[in-house]
């Protein structure tokens, strides 16, 4: 369904802030795919900014090309423990953001 105005309003928060979105930060100092079933789980994420953005899973993808980085792709959802499988159903995901550099 996407992001509700007060979970979008987090999200362009957190951009803002030089420590906001940890775990694409984490996925693009690692320079490899980010997956984390649970955030819950996952000290890298306040709880306040997780409630905030409904935030339950994630993927986090950086983009490289001939071994540069020029952004990255994250997808939220809403629930818990999405298994691998279930990654490319698009309708699983409750929210997406795309971050380019």
């Amino acid at each position: 369904d996407g992001y509700d105005e007060a979970s979008l309003q987090a999200l362009q928060e957190a951009i803002g802030q030089e420590n906001g979105l940890p775990l694409l930060r984490s996925a693009l100092s690692e320079g490899v795919p980010l997956f984390v079933p649970d955030t819950s789980n996952d000290p890298r994420i306040p709880a306040d900014a997780m409630e905030a953005r409904h935030l339950g899973a994630y993927i986090g993808l950086p983009l490289v090309r001939w071994g540069e980085e020029f952004g990255a792709v994250a997808v939220e959802f809403e629930k818990r423990s999405v298994s691998h499988w279930s990654m490319p159903a698009a309708s699983t995901c409750s929210q997406a953001c795309v971050l380019l550099a």
